[in-house]
């Protein structure tokens, strides 16, 4: 790409904010309200610049309930903006809001061309016919000062209202406007301190009414305007040159040039050091320039520039015109320069000499000598990008060739890396030195060469050529053509990729601060964060060396010349960040507001602003949702939809014109409504029936521990009464038998018989009392295992209840531990007496076996025995026992009706997990 094409490319960038610029050819005032933003007013109505974006407030534009459209005047009134028109009256706009309200002054005409508010009144004036008015809102009285006057503009100066015309200046008085300066006047400026009066070509300062100073000039003034927040101000020629004084009229030195030769109408100066320039060719914004550019154009195709200091000079290496002095005066030393050794592209000092890196290999500058020549090296043809210098040893970068290092103690090359090494590219494009490791920059990458393993190990492989390597705080960093940069740790780790977009050139580490030229502009990257911030007035230059440090400044050359860079500390300023206009669903708003929306489907478009409107890169904002990590947005418009329902909290930030990130943030809130089954109300109704239910749930808890408890004690109390009962029965059926016994031999015979009978039967009763009281029930192992102990139960089974009771048994009872056995057996006691008792099933198959890592216990019955085994109301003490046996194992217990007459119960205990 050409010189010419490159820098068209780059001034594109800003060509569309120009253009608009241009097209305001009309512009009557210029005014900053309370928040930093720029309005214009004009045949175009209203417009306000938010440094990205133009707004214009017209009753041509749709959508907007304005009825103006030629303003001829603007003025900030408090947070307000205090509007005249051409032919609708004075009106009072809220920028905050956008809508407007008429001020209802009865005139004669609706033509208004100025006004002030003061001391709670308003001083209007017409023209056709010019009359002056003044107007108290408090008693919407319209009062006439003056007729047939002319005004050019009203002032305000040591808390005293005054205006202006070619006639000189007038004060207001309790009866009106009286003159009080008597001058043919061309523009007059005002503030709290001092009054300055421009006529053609000479620049008069009041205070207090009194005259201060006289100054003539030696051009024709155009307008004056004061500095922001400061009593200097500017003046501009009518060829738009541009000077600054003291209210003393004492020149000042400043940094703002216009290259415009349209006559400025008025002009203005921001917050952000901005001074407009406001013309019938339209609206220009000058950024003050702390660079001097020293225009350097050779005849050669590509008029690429390389810098370096050798003595106290500046000489330049071009890629076509050899060695040239920054100063034109001084000639060219290129003699005995070949053709290809013109092409110069790089250069280096190394004390009273100069090496330079050429198409035609290696040459030598001897200052002292003025001469050149050509260093006397084997094969010293091949073209040379870079030089770079490590104590005694010269590294020369090769176009396809790898490198050479040259000794410059013996003058002799010591080693020859070339493409026979594994690069990644031949092509080197810089190279950098730290400790054993040679890093590269190449054409598709960065390698590094260790010096003592002689390999070449790739650490980045890249899409775009790595043009430059530099060192810093134990870091590497790599600039690439279009890919940003990347920085390393010294193990050769990739630790970040930054700026990637941007065209980089060759960069320098300079007082700890990296200085990083680019197509697009110079840059200075903070080591602390990797951030970026651009060198004021380098905005529409392209660069093509590195820079250098000379006398405190800094010199880097470009496509066209040299720009001079003073060092100076780095200052921040914190532009304003704001939310300039919020869109919702296709309804726009002024800044910022709560937005509440009905469901996330709608859209919200947020448009951001940083009220930096010096010329500079693009400015860059980020977003951070409820407190969370910042998300990058691209551009300055964020779009968001499809939210949940909720409350969301946005805050944003942005940088200034210099890629500095600013203190102000800009905050929003957005809240997504609910639908209907889950509003507050709603969710006030959940909580109350979740408490509700909670409270029944534990009032059944509580009457089934009390039932539990009930049959505790019943159950206890049945068998301490049971077991007195048996004692009480057993001790009369004895003490019966023995009186039988002792009236033996008195009972008549034929009772005898009888009498036998009945002892036998109270003697047989006493037995069974007392097998039944001593006799225990087999309901535990005791000692015994599953294999022994179930058939003697199943015995018991038949022998007590009259039941057949099957046994299907395949365990294997050492795999188990005792405890388990014991509550497997308990399981199947509980479930088969309770069965017995309860049901009427009189057939039991019992059914147990280990299976897929589970014991499995199956219990069928010819019944409905286990029918209600699972209900959680009517149960006995032997389906809480089992209920407590499972969850100890983590065991599922189910019970199931079979298709044909009787019921199945199961139980599966999980053996994974147990000790």
């Amino acid at each position: 790409m050409s010189p010419f094409l490159l820098l068209l490319f780059i001034s594109f960038i800003q060509a569309e904010t120009t253009k608009q610029l241009k097209q305001l050819i009309s512009v009557s005032k210029i005014v900053q309200d309370q928040r930093g933003f720029i309005w214009f007013s004009g045949k175009q109505g209203l417009t306000r610049f938010d440094g990205e974006n133009f707004l214009t407030f017209s009753s041509h534009i749709p959508n907007q309930q304005l009825p103006f459209t030629w303003t001829t005047d603007v003025q900030p009134v408090n947070s307000r903006l205090l509007v005249s028109t051409e032919n609708k009256g004075l009106w009072l706009f809220d920028p905050k809001t956008g809508l407007s309200s008429p001020l209802n002054i009865k005139t004669e005409t609706n033509s208004i061309y100025q006004a002030h508010f003061f001391h709670g009144q308003y001083y209007v004036y017409t023209e056709s016919p010019n009359i002056l008015y003044r107007y108290n809102p408090q008693t919407s009285t319209t009062h006439i000062l003056s007729k047939d006057i002319e005004i050019a503009e009203f002032l305000i100066s040591n808390n005293s209202l005054y205006y202006y015309n070619d006639n000189g200046v007038f004060k207001l008085h309790p009866d009106g406007f009286t003159q009080i300066i008597q001058a043919p006047t061309k523009k007059i400026i005002a503030n709290d301190n001092w009054m300055i009066i421009a006529t053609e070509t000479k620049l008069t300062s009041y205070k207090n009414d009194q005259l201060k100073n006289q100054k003539t000039v030696n051009y024709k003034i155009a307008d004056i305007t004061f500095e922001y927040n400061s009593d200097n101000f500017f003046s501009i020629g009518n060829n738009n040159h541009i000077s600054k004084y003291s209210p003393q009229l004492k020149n000042q030195n400043h940094n703002y040039f216009s290259d415009s030769k349209a006559q400025p109408k008025t002009s203005f100066h921001d917050s952000s050091g901005t001074l407009w320039l406001a013309s019938s060719h339209g609206v220009r914004r000058l950024s003050a320039a702390h660079t001097i550019n020293h225009e350097r154009i050779f005849d050669i195709p590509i008029s690429s520039i390389q810098v370096e200091v050798i003595n106290n000079k500046i000489i330049l290496g071009t890629y076509g015109a050899g060695l040239q002095a920054l100063s034109n005066k001084e000639q060219a030393i290129n003699e005995n320069l070949t053709k290809r050794g013109l092409r110069i592209t790089d250069l280096l000092t190394v004390g009273d000499e100069m090496y330079l890196a050429t198409f035609d290999g290696l040459w030598l500058y001897k200052f002292n000598d003025n001469l050149l020549q050509k260093v006397a090296i084997e094969n010293n043809n091949k073209i040379l990008l870079k030089l770079s210098k490590k104590d005694n040893i010269l590294f020369l970068a090769t176009d396809g060739n790898g490198f050479i290092t040259y000794d410059l103690d013996t003058r002799k090359v010591d080693s020859i890396i070339d493409e026979s090494y594994n690069f990644s590219s031949p092509e080197i494009l810089d190279i950098l030195l730290i400790e054993d490791n040679i890093w590269l920059a190449t054409a598709k990458g960065v390698d590094v060469y260790n010096k003592l393993t002689q390999q070449v190990e790739n650490a980045l492989v890249s899409p775009s050529k790595v043009v430059s390597l530099v060192s810093a705080n134990n870091k590497v960093y790599a600039a690439t053509k279009g890919n940003g940069i990347f920085s390393f740790d010294l193990n050769k780790e990739l630790l970040n990729h930054f700026a990637n977009g941007i065209d980089f050139d060759q960069m320098k580490n300079i007082n700890n601060e990296i200085w990083a030229p680019s197509s697009n502009g110079l840059y200075r990257v903070s080591l602390y964060d990797d951030q970026l911030s651009m060198v004021a007035g380098s905005e529409n230059l392209s660069f093509s060396s590195d820079p250098i440090l000379h006398k405190n400044t800094i010199y880097v050359g470009h496509y066209g010349g040299v720009l001079e860079v003073p060092l100076t500390p780095k200052t921040l300023f914190n532009s304003k960040v704001y939310i300039s206009k919020t869109t919702i669903s296709g309804e726009s708003h002024l800044l910022n507001k709560t937005i509440n929306i009905d469901n996330s489907n709608e859209v919200i478009t947020l448009d951001l602003a940083s009220l930096d409107y010096r010329t500079g890169q693009d400015k860059r904002f980020k977003y951070q949702m409820n407190g969370g990590s910042w998300n990058n947005i691209n551009g300055s418009q964020l779009t968001l939809t499809g939210l949940a329902s909720g409350s969301y909290h946005l805050t944003f930030s942005g940088t200034n014109s210099l890629g500095q990130w600013s203190n102000f943030q800009a905050f929003t809130e957005i809240k997504v409504a609910f639908p209907w089954y889950w509003k507050p109300q709603m969710r006030v109704l959940y909580v109350v029936a979740t408490i509700g239910l909670a409270l029944l749930t534990f009032w059944l808890l509580y009457l089934r521990g009390k039932s539990i408890n009930y049959i505790h004690n019943l159950l206890s109390t049945e068998a301490k009464s049971k077991n007195k009962t048996s004692l009480f029965v057993k001790r009369n059926l004895s003490h019966a038998l023995a009186l039988s016994l002792s009236n033996n031999e008195k009972m008549p015979a034929e009772l005898q018989i009888n009498k036998h009978k009945i002892e036998d039967i109270l003697k047989e009763s006493i037995n069974e009392l007392s097998n039944s009281t001593q006799q225990k029930e087999p309901d535990g192992l005791y000692g015994k295992s599953l294999q022994v102990a179930l058939p003697y139960f199943i015995q018991y089974l038949k022998s007590k209840y009259q039941v057949r009771v099957t046994l299907d048994y395949a365990l294997d009872e050492n795999q188990l531990s005792e405890g388990l056995t014991s509550d497997i057996y308990k399981v199947i006691y509980e479930a088969l007496t309770s069965a017995i008792l309860n049901g009427t099933g009189q057939n039991f198959h019992l059914k147990l076996k280990h299976y897929n890592e589970k014991i499995w216990l199956t219990i069928n019955d010819d019944a409905d025995s286990f029918s209600n085994f699972k209900s959680q109301i009517n149960f006995d003490m032997a389906m809480y026992f089992i209920r407590q046996i499972a969850n100890k194992y983590n065991a599922t217990v189910n019970t199931f009706a079979q298709q044909n007459k009787g019921s199945q119960f199961v139980i599966s205990i999980p053996l994974r997990g147990l000790a």
